[in-house]
């Protein structure tokens, strides 16, 4: 049973069954840290708007109230966007789940 975990008893199926696979595909590991986060169970929607396929996110919140904020602003959306005013390509990447699906490799 997950220690760090928020929903409903229905939703710990889908939270054991989602670590499971991301485990054996070598994703994720088992770890002790304070700075762990609680899993949330969202459901995913269709192209329609509708919710289909329940997902496991992380809730964030207790890990950003405890980490220093950048001190350096961040670019203007307009700045970045003029950068594209004569790109010859733009492309639209769905992007979901596709941290998992890269492999990192350590360069030291």
């Amino acid at each position: 049973m997950l220690s760090h975990c928020v929903g409903t008893l229905e939703h710990l199926d889908v939270i054991d069954n989602s670590i499971e696979r991301m485990k054996e595909a070598g994703i994720v590991e088992d770890a002790v840290s304070p700075y762990s986060a609680n899993l949330v169970v969202v459901a995913k929607k269709d192209e329609l708007g509708r919710p289909v396929t329940p997902r496991i996110t992380i809730d964030f919140r207790g890990i950003n109230a405890i980490t220093y904020k950048d001190t350096f602003p961040l670019p203007h959306i307009q700045d970045c966007l003029r950068t594209l005013d004569r790109a010859t390509y733009m492309s639209v990447i769905d992007l979901s789940n596709s941290v998992m699906k890269r492999r990192f490799v350590s360069i030291v």
